[in-house]
Parts: C-alpha cells; sequence; structure tokens
C-alpha cells in the first residue's frame, strides 16, 4: 500500500492563518504599500505579543510527537503556512521560535513568556539562539522536554537583521533530530514569506515605472525577470515541504537549494527596482537580511557538526 502524505495546509489552518494575518495587519502596516523602516523595528511590539499569548496563538501546534493530523492543533505541513504568513511582516517577536517549542515541550504556550533554543553553528564556531537573551524569552535547553535553561553570552549577535535577533549561547540546546527538521523547514517557510512580498513590490514596480514612454513590465526582457522571480518562489516553498519528508541526509542540500531560490527572489527585486532597490528608503533589504539571519539557523539545524542531535 503506497502512504499518503500531506502536502496541503487543512481548512482549520487556512482559517488560522486568515486570523493571524488579521491581528497582526490590526497593528503593523501592510509590507506591499508601506516597507518597513528603521522607526518601525525601533516600534513598541508589546501589546502585540500580549493579543498572540492571551489569545493562544502560541499555543497553535499539535504536540510534536503526533502523527500528522491525529491531536488537537496545527500539524507542521499546517505551521508552514504560519510560518509563511508571519515572515511577510518583519515582526521581531519570538512567536515562532516558542510555536515550535511549544509543540515540542511545555514551553512558550500558556505563559506571557516567549521561548527560544540554541542552536551549535560550525560556520560561527558557537551556539546561536534566535531571540536569545531578549527580556522575557527563555531559552530551553532540551527540546523535546522543555527541561533547563540555557545562558547567553552576548545579549545580541550582528547577524544584521533586526527583524530577527540572535544572541550567542553559553551552549547548544539538546535538540532532537524531528525538532531540528522541523526548525529547518519552518526557517525557510518564514523566508518564503518575506521574499514573496518582494516579489510582489517588483511586480507593483513594473507596472508603474515608466522608461521610454511604457511601463518597464511591458518589456519582454522585464517580465522574463518577473517569471523566474514566481519560479524560485514556488520551488522554495515546494523545498519547504520536502524538507518534512526527505531523507535527513538530504536536508543540507535542500537548505542550501530552499534559501537559494529565495535569494534568486530578492536579488532580482532588487534589480527590477533598478537604481532606487539598492536604497535604504526601498526597504528591500530588510527582508534580504532577514532570509540571511534565517538561513544561518536553518543551516545549524541541519548541520552534523558539534552540536548536533
Amino acid at each position: 500500500m503506497t502512504a499518503t502524505v500531506k502536502v496541503l495546509p487543512s481548512d482549520d489552518a487556512v482559517d488560522a492563518v486568515e486570523g493571524l494575518e488579521k491581528l497582526v495587519r490590526g497593528r503593523v502596516p501592510d509590507p506591499a504599500h508601506q516597507p518597513p523602516g528603521d522607526e518601525f523595528f525601533r516600534g513598541d511590539f508589546s501589546t502585540l505579543w500580549s493579543s498572540l499569548v492571551d489569545n493562544g496563538w502560541t499555543g497553535l501546534a499539535a504536540p510534536g510527537q503526533s502523527r500528522t493530523g491525529d491531536a488537537e492543533g496545527l500539524d507542521i505541513v499546517d505551521l508552514l503556512a504560519v510560518a509563511e504568513m508571519w515572515g511577510r511582516y518583519l515582526v521581531p517577536l519570538p512567536f515562532l521560535p516558542s510555536l515550535i517549542t511549544s509543540r515540542w515541550s511545555d514551553a512558550g504556550s500558556s505563559t506571557g513568556a516567549g521561548a527560544t533554543f540554541a542552536l551549535w553553528s560550525d560556520h560561527y564556531g558557537y551556539a546561536i539562539s534566535p531571540f536569545g537573551g531578549v527580556d522575557g524569552v527563555r531559552c530551553v535547553a532540551q527540546v523535546p522536554g522543555g527541561a533547563g535553561d540555557v545562558a547567553m553570552e552576548a545579549p545580541r549577535l550582528d547577524l544584521s537583521a533586526p527583524s530577527l535577533p540572535v544572541a550567542r549561547a553559553v551552549a547548544p540546546s539538546s535538540i532532537g533530530a524531528d525538532v531540528r527538521r522541523e526548525v529547518a523547514a519552518l526557517a525557510l517557510a518564514e523566508a518564503v514569506g518575506a521574499v514573496t512580498v518582494t516579489l510582489e513590490r517588483a511586480i507593483a514596480y513594473a507596472g508603474v515605472r515608466v522608461q521610454f514612454g511604457k511601463p518597464i513590465g511591458s518589456q519582454q526582457a522585464v517580465k522574463h525577470h518577473l517569471a523566474n522571480m514566481h519560479i524560485a518562489n514556488e520551488l522554495a516553498r515546494s523545498t519547504s515541504l520536502s524538507m518534512l519528508y526527505a531523507d535527513g541526509a538530504d536536508l543540507p542540500g535542500l537548505v542550501r537549494n530552499g534559501f537559494g531560490y529565495c535569494s534568486t527572489v530578492w536579488q532580482t527585486s532588487v534589480q527590477v527596482h533598478g537604481g532606487i532597490g539598492f536604497t535604504w528608503e526601498a526597504g528591500l533589504h530588510f527582508y534580504e537580511r532577514h532570509v540571511l539571519a534565517l538561513r544561518a539557523l536553518a543551516v545549524a539545524a541541519v548541520q552534523t557538526g558539534d552540536g548536533s542531535a
């Protein structure tokens, strides 16, 4: 008998994404029309975080030990859709680390505190923790389980992503192989959400930027760029799903390919925007920096170095 695999989010997940996005958009500008700037990342997101916790969003996931779809809550395929939506807004809150930690432990779901973990990074030569050291965020020492805490050596590392602060931890968390797989897949899904915004903005810009008396989007070369961006975006999305079912040995290659597709999207968006694409005011660099930080976390999650499970 051929085993069936789930490839699409459930109806519950679609409803959850819609509700969560409505909550976020009530407090965060639509990135398609108002790109983030420095003042955005200096803002106060405590009200949004309180709403996420009070309304149970950080406990949205089904227990990690359950099979797909056999427990209350959203399974990992559903969570890919949640992560992609969240990635669109670059909100500097520990929502996804708390979500994955609460899925595999009792941390991060029932209290106002966020939860995260620490991953050993061969690239940096030490453990890195998303949102580690941020006030009110607990770095869990064991996932699954939730026992113990990991301290931070520095409050923040310069990975150049104001939307995703990363700290250096004194040691990596003990993280199971299934959790690592999900961390990497969710990181890629979040990156897909971020670069989708750059694709949408490139399409919009190509429709209004006039050169030689015509919108640049009417030029065949620009059309090819936009089409290639769309293809790369879909390939990145498919890769995040593939990571849930692939052999463990294939995960590093999938991470490399998936984030390579994401890079194609945001790099081409900069080109479509022309000279202004490189400017601070355009805001495209914030998405690039967010994706690069996510890539560092995904690579650390699937590596076979000092901190592997």
